[in-house]
């Protein structure tokens, strides 16, 4: 993880899917936004990157049954 990126990874995904999410914050304005990794189900790493002057995220991640 960077002040730009954050990761999910799901060893036991159990045929449902998750992906990484970032919470970022602006510098400027204060603003927050969230930015989506994509979805995964086979254990491999979900990236999901602040875009912009968007800076710092907290990670989180979302699970979806298919």
């Amino acid at each position: 993880m960077n002040d730009k990126m954050t990761v999910a990874k799901c060893d036991h995904a159990h045929g449902g899917h998750y992906r990484a999410l970032a919470l970022c914050k602006d510098a400027d304005t204060g603003h927050t936004r969230e930015f989506e990794g994509d979805w995964r189900d086979n254990g491999s790493w979900s990236k999901a990157y602040c875009q912009g002057s968007f800076r710092n995220p907290s990670a989180g991640i979302e699970t979806k049954t298919t």
